[in-house]
């Protein structure tokens, strides 16, 4: 929440349309058999998640955004999805 407070109009906007969407993407991911046997390393699962959200970010918004854009996107986004699914996997 506090890269995303750094954000403000429309931007703001559209990278949480992208957490939300990646939350439902990414929710099948953490109740499958690659979360749970990388779920004692968290430093795989943030490396797995890392490299396919940047990769998924770049193929989305690369021709519709600018760089400086696209890098306001990843960061918050990432951090919203990531903290969000591992709460609720948490939980269960």
């Amino acid at each position: 929440m506090i890269l995303l407070s750094t954000i403000t109009g429309d931007n703001l906007r559209t990278a949480q349309a992208v957490a939300a969407a990646w939350e439902t993407n990414w929710s099948t991911f953490f109740t499958s058999g690659i979360y749970q046997a990388v779920n004692k390393s968290m430093l795989g699962l943030g490396l797995i998640f890392l490299v396919v959200t940047v990769v998924i970010t770049m193929l989305d918004y690369a021709k519709t955004q600018s760089m400086v854009s696209l890098s306001k996107l990843i960061a918050p986004s990432i951090v919203v999805c990531f903290f969000n699914q591992w709460r609720r996997c948490r939980k269960n």
